[in-house]
């Protein structure tokens, strides 16, 4: 009896050690601007604080004389009848209760024969 061929496992040849090469030293980055960005579509870098104007945008005795105009208009418009015509919130609801009879009263009177030549009311508004 013949005996079968003995299974031949090939042989693998390691690669030549390979010599270490220098590492080139990395070039240094360049720093971010830390002004305003030019227009020319660069962003802010957001990660420094941004720059502060050089002056103060108000003296102090005009930014107070602003203020204790502005406290006045508010005092003005918190009184019953005063500030812009607006009033009060009273005003306001005794407007509502009068409107509509005011408004009634002016139709009647309108409606009648000859209102329009002889009232200036009755005008029509453009």
């Amino acid at each position: 009896t013949t005996s079968a061929p003995a299974a031949v496992t090939p042989v693998v040849v390691a690669p030549a050690p390979v010599a270490p090469q220098p590492v080139a030293a990395a070039a240094t980055p360049e720093p971010l601007p830390t002004t305003a960005p030019a227009t020319g579509g660069e962003f802010p870098n957001i990660n420094k604080p941004p720059v502060q104007p050089a002056g103060v945008l108000l003296p102090e005795a005009e930014r107070a004389r602003i203020i204790a105009e502005l406290e006045a208009l508010r005092a003005g418009q918190d009184t019953a009848g005063g500030g812009g015509g607006g009033g009060g919130g009273g005003n306001l609801a005794d407007q509502a209760e009068t409107h509509g009879q005011a408004a009634i009263k002016q139709i009647e009177a309108c409606s009648q024969e000859g209102a329009l030549e002889n009232n200036p009311d009755c005008a029509a508004v453009d």
